[in-house]
């Protein structure tokens, strides 16, 4: 799950997000595509996500198989994106599998992002992003955000057992943060009973902030991910729960619960009070 502003700005619950428009496509697979009337554009490298995370909203399990092209197509269509614009990398489908170690597509998009200084923010689990470090350092913005949902890892090995262990990724967070680059903790989906916010909090190096995020459920309003039922309406109550008690926290945000379909696209809840 993604915020469609920049970190330093904040949004209201009230806030409204749309659905994805607009873009080029592979097959069925989106390749650069904005969300409409914001400034957020979306781009995947991968046409698959080999992490297979059972809590995945967008159908993309699979081989992680590179784009066709893709610094050539990238060069092509960055022609009609905004400068002020910010592009994702893995909002859609994670651009650090374990393949591009050896085949390189994101390392090649993020070439063409550097040579034409755009901002760029990274969602993924994969530690072959430790190896960009060279080219974050040279964007004009970047944020980097590794998904971290819980430290149990039992219930990790439920839900997304193809990703890097937790243990891992909190290694990653350090050495991102070690090289000075802008890197956030995202606990999505946030589960009952499962992901301690401040135990990951604990873990990680001062310079971090947390992104907290409800599980997407679907129209239904209910799922199972590692083994757990959750219905929407008591994991809103809990989710809200957590927020009153810790959305005062400086380095802690939330996302505010909100119904489908409109779910993906949440803004942050407004920093509470403290005390």
């Amino acid at each position: 799950m993604i915020a469609t502003d920049n970190p330093s700005k904040r949004l209201t619950a009230q806030a409204r997000r749309r659905p994805l428009v607009g873009g080029t496509r592979d097959g069925d697979l989106p390749f650069l595509v904005q969300l409409a009337d914001s400034n957020l554009y979306t781009l995947s490298t991968y046409s698959g996500c080999e992490f297979r995370c059972s809590y995945c909203c967008t159908n993309a399990q699979g081989p992680s198989i590179p784009i066709a092209n893709v610094p050539q197509r990238l060069v092509s269509e960055l022609e009609r994106v905004p400068r002020d614009a910010e592009i994702c990398l893995g909002a859609l489908i994670d651009a650090y599998p374990s393949v591009e170690h050896e085949l390189g597509a994101t390392r090649a998009a993020l070439e063409v992002l550097v040579a034409d200084r755009r901002s760029v923010r990274v969602v993924t689990k994969g530690d072959a992003v430790l190896r960009d470090i060279d080219l974050f350092s040279q964007l004009p913005w970047h944020e980097i955000v590794v998904s971290v949902c819980s430290l149990d890892q039992q219930i990790l090995d439920r839900c997304d057992g193809n990703s890097p262990q937790a243990i891992r990724r909190l290694e990653v967070i350090q050495e991102l943060a070690d090289a000075g680059l802008n890197v956030q903790c995202n606990i999505a989906p946030w589960m009952p009973g499962s992901s301690d916010i401040e135990a990951i909090l604990a873990q990680l190096p001062a310079s971090a902030r947390v992104l907290v995020a409800p599980p997407i459920l679907g129209r239904r309003g209910e799922r199972t991910i590692a083994g757990q039922r959750l219905r929407r309406q008591p994991v809103v109550e809990a989710y809200m729960e957590e927020y009153r008690r810790l959305g005062h926290h400086e380095r802690i945000d939330f996302l505010a619960p909100i119904k489908p379909p409109l779910e993906n696209f949440a803004a942050h809840l407004p920093r509470r009070p403290a005390g």
